[in-house]
């Protein structure tokens, strides 16, 4: 089910076709040989323990139930780095990364009834516990019996080809679709196709309209209907019909600059209001950066207002590591009561413990910069996570998208890239998105706009972030992505 699209370039080029995976967590059931004997089928073998068992089970504090098996074929099939289907989880690798481990382990967890989903939605839950094992932190408050039960059963995918559609008999779109979980939007690979629930329409419409979009949709008299991916029933859904205020006569043309149309889908029309970006601090409480329409703006402030991630090692003393990072032995009580460090630590600055994650006091933006490109992969998704950025920026209506190239790194692809969202369906969001192209000016408008779902991080390749990397710089460049708003 997996398909190909070819995705827009920013400023100057389309940029070549790329591959959009599956749900990383979509579940399917799992090879027959394993599940069945206990036992090596063909190129799939029984792991002789669930991977990271051990540092699963002392920070959820419940035993990992079930099996895991590794089936090396996982990703090049499906697309994905694991799947539980039941009581057997799959993974793609034969060392999964600490946090695909512990996302499939919270699945088993919530199949064997040993918690519920801690009223976040079984994803959400698993997304919740994987990010504080993968940087060691206890998650034992996200495992319990709030919220509802997750049963055990096969999760749809949520993209369908034109092939699958006419299979299937529903969400006959007729071009490659991707459809939200809870079945309320859908987009195609068309760009210019959308439908959506007439209730979110509607008010998505009345937020687009309080922040003074420029953008205006309403219910057309076209549907289709299909079964939701997440199993809350069958859905029909209204074309989407757009109203572009600056549009000239007889045309839907829109401002080809992705951040000048960004702009006009966040309103005030025709103003171009800078916009400003949005993060959570080092203590969970949402931010706002200085205004700028260059993103690079909003990570400097980021780098330069929050903590450095920092695992203590076999060693470490608060004095050590303030020496180190603060430039003096003696500013260890800055750390000791920096963020929730002192809550973590316990009543004895003297008592920190190996593989305790701390925050170190913020520095310059230069200095936040090269920390977090010294972090691990585990360390800067637990960073990203904590602040909402990259994978984790989540805009809500009439607010935007935004990935900016870190150009210390490298000059390649374009240097950054927005994206309007207009309607948001569960974890899945949609945008109203155009692109330069090549003699287009900043003032320039084609007809060439789009619409686009974007899901959340627990699919792997289908965040806004994932997508962008192959044009907004290079792929492991440090490319970074934020939420933005301009009311």
């Amino acid at each position: 089910m997996r398909m190909r699209v070819t995705r827009p370039g920013r400023g100057a080029v389309p940029a070549p076709p790329v591959a959009a995976p599956a749900s990383r967590m979509a579940a399917v059931p799992a090879p027959r040989g394993p599940v069945r004997g206990g036992h090596s089928f063909g190129a799939v073998r029984v792991f002789p323990s669930f991977p990271h068992r051990g540092t699963i089970e002392r920070l959820t504090g419940r035993p990992v139930p079930g099996r895991a098996v590794h089936d090396p074929g996982l990703r090049g099939r499906l697309g994905v780095e694991a799947l539980t289907a039941g009581e057997t989880t799959v993974f793609g690798s034969e060392a999964p990364h600490p946090r695909v481990a512990a996302h499939e382990a919270t699945h088993q967890l919530q199949h064997a009834g040993a918690t519920r989903d801690q009223s976040l939605g079984a994803e959400g839950h698993a997304q919740a516990v994987a990010g504080r094992v993968a940087a060691g932190r206890p998650a034992r408050h996200l495992v319990g019996g709030e919220g509802s039960p997750v049963a055990a059963g096969v999760r749809p995918y949520t993209e369908l080809s034109a092939a699958d559609q006419t299979a299937r008999g529903e969400w006959l779109a007729g071009n490659d679709a991707r459809i939200a979980d809870d079945g309320r939007t859908v987009t195609t690979t068309q760009r210019r196709d959308c439908w959506a629930d007439p209730a979110l329409i509607t008010a998505s419409e009345a937020t687009l309209r309080a922040r003074g979009s420029g953008i205006s949709i309403k219910a057309g008299s076209g549907t289709i209907n299909g079964k939701a991916p997440d199993g809350s029933g069958t859905k029909t859904l209204n074309e989407v019909q757009v109203k572009i205020s600056v549009s000239d006569p007889a045309t839907t043309n829109f401002y080809a600059d992705c951040g000048r149309s960004s702009r006009e889908v966040m309103g005030p029309t025709g103003t171009d209001t800078t916009p400003k970006g949005v993060y959570k601090d080092d203590l969970g409480a949402e931010k706002e950066t200085v205004a700028a329409k260059n993103p690079a703006k909003y990570r400097d402030e980021i780098f330069a207002k929050t903590g450095r991630p920092y695992t203590v090692k076999s060693g470490d003393t608060l004095s050590k590591i303030a020496g180190h990072f603060l430039g003096s032995t003696s500013r260890y009580l800055e750390i000791y009561n920096y963020g929730n460090n002192k809550k973590l630590i316990g009543p004895d600055p003297g008592k920190i413990k190996v593989g305790q994650s701390l925050l170190i006091p913020p520095g310059t933006t230069a200095e936040g910069h090269s920390h977090y490109l010294s972090l691990t992969a585990g360390e800067k998704e637990a960073f990203d996570q904590s602040h909402g950025i990259n994978e984790y920026a989540a805009p809500e209506v009439g607010e935007a998208f935004t990935a900016r190239r870190d150009d210390s790194l490298t000059l390649a692809g374009f240097n950054f890239h927005w994206a309007g969202v207009i309607m948001v369906a569960g974890h899945d969001r949609v945008t109203f998105e155009n692109f330069a192209k090549p003699g287009t000016t900043y003032a320039t408008k084609d007809e060439k706009w789009y619409f686009e779902t974007y899901g959340p991080a627990s699919k792997a390749g289908q965040t806004f972030h994932e997508q962008q990397q192959s044009s907004v710089g290079a792929p492991g460049k440090n490319t970074m992505t934020f939420r933005a708003r301009t009311h």
